[in-house]
């Protein structure tokens, strides 16, 4: 009898080391090694860029301070892309498009540009239908101070998002874990697609700044939260190297708050005045001319589907009714890193 059970455990055990062996190795078979996708088919290994283009290792990030960009700037692998179409290929700009906060898209008429660069006459936002795909690129001004540095940067990120909860299936890690996610998934559609970011409030500020991190700031999120906790808001809050303190954005909204002698404020001091009945010293400053999208495209539900972004889309309500934002920030104010 004793003979036997172990006779099974043995058995047991080495067909269970059997479908281990087959599930591992399986899992072997296309995985990422040092930026390269691998295979293995019958122990012969092979890369993929022996058949198809390597993977491009960054994410598109489309902010510079300078003015000459060269299209490999835009798009790194762009010689391995075209090698073999290389007598066909034509960098060209052929246009502009809208966006949420600039439905007239952008002045390209001054842009110069050949096979090997683009030369932007200033700085500003730059919105181009090209032949090798649609771009967002922002060109900061070397010179300006930190404050509208920041001020430029949020601006940018304000105007191409929407307040719609659309995105959130692209926004995680793992279905099963919707707390954890990536900034990164987001930069492919913001730069390098015509259309904008649908994300909550929430994953707005977090994408934000994302950004401002990127450009070397520091950031933190601010939640706000009524008192029976059925509501709430995030904001985003930059030390201000300027001001040498913490300041709030809003980028869900499109706004920053600043006091009677237009000193940018911090959401401690926004808080702090409205509990002080100072509210008719708060004034509001838009980032850009941000409209509400219609109600149907941001249906607060995790199934909500996904849309194409035209201008029809959106409402002709801005997104700050002034009345009712500063009912927001009187909500208790809870901070988090």
């Amino acid at each position: 009898m004793k003979k036997g059970i172990i006779i099974i455990f043995i058995i047991s055990g080495l067909v269970l080391f059997v479908l281990y062996c087959l599930v591992y190795e399986r899992g072997k078979t296309v995985g990422f090694e040092q930026g390269r996708l691998q295979g293995y088919t019958k122990g012969v290994q092979f890369s993929w860029d022996q058949v198809m283009v390597e993977p491009v290792t960054e994410r598109p990030f489309f902010i510079f301070k300078k003015r000459k960009l060269l299209w490999k700037d835009i798009a790194g692998n762009i010689d391995k892309v075209f090698k073999t179409h290389q007598k066909y290929l034509k960098f060209d700009i052929v246009g502009t498009f809208p966006v949420p906060g600039n439905y007239k898209g952008s002045d390209n008429s001054e842009i110069t540009w050949d096979q090997k660069k683009i030369v932007f006459p200033k700085s500003g936002e730059y919105y181009l239908r090209t032949t090798i795909g649609n771009l967002k690129i922002l060109i900061l001004d070397k010179d300006q101070s930190t404050e509208q540095e920041i001020l430029t940067i949020s601006s940018f990120v304000s105007k191409n998002t929407v307040h719609s909860i659309s995105d959130g299936s692209i926004t995680f890690l793992n279905e099963l874990n919707r707390t954890r996610f990536d900034p990164e998934i987001w930069l492919r559609k913001f730069f390098f697609s015509d259309q904008p970011l649908c994300l909550h409030c929430g994953h707005n500020v977090r994408f934000l700044n994302y950004v401002l991190l990127k450009n070397g700031y520091k950031v933190r999120v601010a939640g706000l939260q009524k008192p029976d906790k059925t509501d709430g808001h995030a904001l985003s809050e930059v030390f201000s190297p300027e001001n040498n303190k913490w300041v709030m954005i809003d980028p869900d909204y499109g706004a920053i708050v600043r006091n009677e002698h237009g000193k940018w404020l911090s959401m401690k001091e926004i808080s702090k005045m409205i509990n002080d009945n100072l509210v008719s010293q708060l004034y509001i400053t838009k980032l850009c001319n941000k409209k509400k999208i219609k109600a149907v495209y941001n249906l607060d539900t995790p199934f909500m589907f996904s849309f194409a972004w035209t201008i029809d889309k959106m409402s002709d309500k801005d997104s700050i009714e002034e009345e009712n934002y500063l009912k927001v920030m009187g909500y208790i104010y809870v901070k988090y890193h």
